[in-house]
């Protein structure tokens, strides 16, 4: 699988996904909606859950939802944290010029793993150049790889059965 991916809008409204995977219907519709408002008001969103769990076809579900420009998918399965923060270093590189265009990009960064926490402050710092600069984030990831989110501000952390904001090492409920 190629490295990134882009979702595309078509001009009658549907969506191109990566590999030609569509985003069947998700069950957890209240979980989507209040994901989908929550991205909408800037919040980045974390997506943690066991493999299987539907972790990718929620993102591409709240991407669909909000209705950007453009929703950019960063694929890092596989990766180890070197390899992962390389790759996002360099997409962020490349996505700076579309940012400061005013284009209004989606940016999902699926199947991130664990990493030091060197790697994790890279990855960590380019998500927080992205959203500086008014990406939508949404990050998926298995829970030993959450240390991720704790470097973002303001993301809201979806696992099962809960949705809660982690502010300066303390777990917030997300009302």
């Amino acid at each position: 699988m190629s490295e990134m991916h882009t979702i595309e809008r078509r001009s009658d409204g549907a969506f191109r996904y990566p590999g030609g995977v569509r985003c069947r219907s998700v069950t957890r519709t209240f979980l989507k909606t209040t994901l989908v408002s929550r991205a909408r008001d800037g919040e980045a969103i974390g997506i943690c859950a066991d493999p299987g769990m539907g972790k990718s076809q929620l993102a591409a579900a709240i991407a669909h939802q909000i209705r950007l420009d453009e929703v950019v998918w960063i694929n890092l399965t596989g990766l180890d944290g070197e390899m992962a923060a390389d790759r996002f270093a360099r997409e962020t590189r490349r996505l700076m010029p579309h940012l400061r265009k005013g284009r209004r990009l989606c940016v999902i960064c699926d199947d991130a793993s664990p990493a030091d926490e060197y790697e994790v402050d890279r990855m960590a710092r380019s998500l927080m150049r992205l959203r500086k600069f008014g990406a939508t984030l949404i990050i998926t990831l298995l829970p030993e790889a959450e240390q991720l989110l704790e470097g973002i501000d303001g993301v809201v952390i979806d696992e099962p059965g809960t949705a809660r904001r982690p502010h300066h090492g303390v777990e917030n409920p997300v009302s």
